[in-house]
């Protein structure tokens, strides 16, 4: 499989896809694409990633502990930060968003701007506050800014400079 050798992965097509998604997961090399891409330039591209892949089987992900923390108690310290983070945003979001917990195993935050709320990882109780108000500014700027490019950056670089050094603490 290394040394020049073809990367095996398994392929799955999806229709809704808008481009290739490469994964190392378990061991395995698992690529998903849109039906309208031809199965050569899938090749080509995972093999353009094979230092990559190499990377990541050599060195897996931790297993990372969940913590049982409760409902009631996220949502309070969640709260209570969301407060001094909100009046960052406010000007440009007219009423707070909605708040939910939820246990996801890889992200901390999701939102949903057309039903007016966001949902937070419990697993960021454990976590430095700075850690958590980054995810909070992060979750409302994309009220505004639907995906992570450069409009998304901006506006959290100028709401809060050091956001990507708060977003380090939460891989610790």
């Amino acid at each position: 499989m290394w040394g020049g050798m073809p990367v095996e992965y398994t392929l799955t097509r999806k229709k809704n896809n808008k481009r290739v998604v490469l994964r190392v997961k378990d061991g395995a090399v698992l690529v998903s694409a849109p039906f309208r891409v031809p199965e050569s330039d899938i090749d080509k591209f995972v093999q353009s990633k094979q230092a990559w892949i190499e990377k990541q089987l050599a060195n897996p992900p931790k297993v990372v502990e969940h913590k049982d923390f409760d409902d009631e108690e996220c949502l309070k310290l969640f709260s209570a930060i969301a407060d001094n983070i909100y009046p960052l945003i406010s000007h440009k979001i007219k009423k707070r968003p909605e708040m939910f917990v939820k246990d996801y195993k890889s992200r901390w935050g999701v939102c949903y701007p057309s039903r007016g709320y966001i949902i937070l990882n419990k697993q960021l109780f454990d976590k430095p506050v700075e850690a958590i108000e980054q995810v909070i500014l992060h979750e409302y700027v994309h009220f505004l800014h639907a995906n992570h490019g450069k409009k998304f950056h901006k506006m959290m670089a100028k709401l809060m400079p050091d956001y990507k050094e708060r977003r380090k603490l939460l891989l610790k």
